[in-house]
C-alpha cells in the first residue's frame, strides 16, 4: 500500500502498513471501473480524470 504523504513530487511508500487479506470483493466490477477510468484518461487525458 503506498500513501502520499505530503503534496510533493515524490512518494513515500508505508513499509509498516497492514498486508492485504483477500483479494478485493467484486473483482468484475472493479475491473470494469478501471476499464472505464483508463478510457477516460485516455480519451480526455489527466483533464478529464480530475474533472470526474
Amino acid at each position: 500500500m503506498q500513501v502520499i504523504i505530503s503534496p510533493t513530487k515524490q512518494m513515500r511508500a508505508d513499509s509498516d502498513a497492514f498486508a492485504p487479506r483477500d483479494i478485493p470483493p467484486f473483482p468484475d466490477k472493479t475491473d470494469q471501473i478501471l476499464r472505464v477510468l483508463r478510457a477516460i484518461e485516455r480519451d480526455q487525458g489527466p483533464q478529464g480524470l480530475q474533472a470526474l
